[in-house]
This record gives structure tokens, C-alpha cells and sequence, in this order.
């Protein structure tokens, strides 16, 4: 996930203005999926969400 979120500078620049407790609301929603094409999927709404400057809770 960093190294999209590094391809994603406004992605990056909300994930680090996010509580701790919401960066690892976003990591455990992605290592939680079972199989890899989840992983992927919830990778690519993530860094969607961050570069709309959306957080977990929004």
C-alpha cells in the first residue's frame, strides 16, 4: 500500500493527516480480505477514497 499511496501524493498527504487509529482502520480493512484480487480491490478504493480527501469514516 505505501508504494501506491508514494504514486498518490494527495492519496499520501490525507493518509498522514489521518488519526492513527484511522490509518490502521484503512490497513485492516486491506490485509483482512482473504484473497488477493480483494487485497488489490480494497488497495485501489483506498487510494481512491484518500484522493477524493475522503477518510475511513466518511
Amino acid at each position: 500500500m505505501k508504494l501506491c499511496l508514494e504514486d498518490e501524493p494527495k492519496a499520501l498527504e490525507v493518509f498522514l493527516a489521518c488519526t492513527k487509529g484511522e490509518q490502521k482502520a484503512f490497513i485492516d480493512s486491506i490485509y483482512s480480505a482473504k484473497t488477493e484480487d480483494t487485497k488489490v480491490e480494497r488497495i485501489a478504493r483506498t487510494i481512491n477514497k484518500l484522493a477524493k480527501g475522503e477518510k475511513f469514516y466518511d
